[in-house]
């Protein structure tokens, strides 16, 4: 996770990406910054599922991008830079990758 960390922090990485990867690190919970599928990258990689971290850029969710990911067995998922300091977020976040980790 520190290699995960140190990615982010060489690379353009947002504000809000490194909070999510500091939560992800302080529940363990292992997963690949900035990684390519399909020619696409995403923000994060856990397992199966992907999060982006959407900021002002982002405001509407790529759906041809989400719908090429979705066919290859991927979950995206779409946090907005305005929710990434509400802890209801960061609880729902952390629960639904941990019960989609106990599927795959």
């Amino acid at each position: 996770m520190r290699n995960q960390l140190n990615k982010l922090k060489t690379c353009n990485s947002t504000k809000g990406e490194r909070r999510i990867a500091e939560l992800l690190k302080k529940h363990r919970i292992k997963f690949i910054a900035k990684a390519k599928i399909k020619g696409f990258e995403v923000d994060f990689l856990i397992g199966k599922t992907i999060i982006e971290v959407d900021g002002k850029v982002h405001l509407k969710s790529n759906v041809g991008r989400d719908t090429v990911l979705f066919k290859e067995g991927y979950i995206p998922l779409h946090i907005s830079t305005y929710n990434r300091h509400n802890l209801t977020v960061e609880k729902d976040l952390l629960n639904i990758i941990k019960n989609n980790g106990r599927r795959n």
